[in-house]
């Protein structure tokens, strides 16, 4: 849509500057008199293109007013938002049960990538290279998982 809007400006632009090019040719004797116009429409052109479209002193005298930071009791954002309940800290029973889930997980992953291994040609560049990717990924979640199952093995019960 909005090509189609450039392409009839263009258009119009061209046939405007076309017009003058006509009357200059027809009537050469009314063009002299109007180059005086020409050259006024011209400094004004300039002008638009230096200015830009916000000519308006008003525009420039507009102060805008300094952000404050929200109080601290004061809500952020809109006044329909409710404010998110802050949840309790998971137990140390359900943060292991979560890293058992997590290992079981990637124990499928794990499966899937000695599969897709196994599957691989080596003159496959592009699925060794997303096989590359994949692996690194999963063993950065290992790393971590591992150390989340070290932390808790450390951590003395409540």
């Amino acid at each position: 849509m909005l090509a189609l809007g450039f392409l009839i400006a263009a258009a119009v632009c061209a046939l405007i500057s076309l017009g003058a090019i006509v009357f200059r040719r027809k009537h050469p004797d009314k063009a002299r008199r109007l180059v005086l116009f020409r050259y006024a429409t011209v400094i004004c052109v300039i002008g638009y293109l230096c200015a830009g479209p916000t000519m308006s002193v008003a525009y420039y005298k507009r102060r805008i007013p300094p952000q404050r930071p929200p109080k601290q009791n004061e809500p952020v954002g809109y006044a329909w938002e409710k404010t998110p309940k802050s949840k309790s800290p998971p137990t140390l029973d359900e943060r292991r049960a979560a890293n058992a889930k997590e290992f079981e997980e990637l124990r499928k992953v794990d499966e899937a990538l000695r599969l897709r291994k196994r599957d691989l040609l080596r003159s496959d560049i592009e699925g060794n290279r997303e096989y590359v990717v994949d692996l690194a990924l999963y063993n950065q979640a290992l790393a971590k998982a591992t150390e989340e199952r070290d932390a808790l093995a450390n951590e003395p019960p409540k």
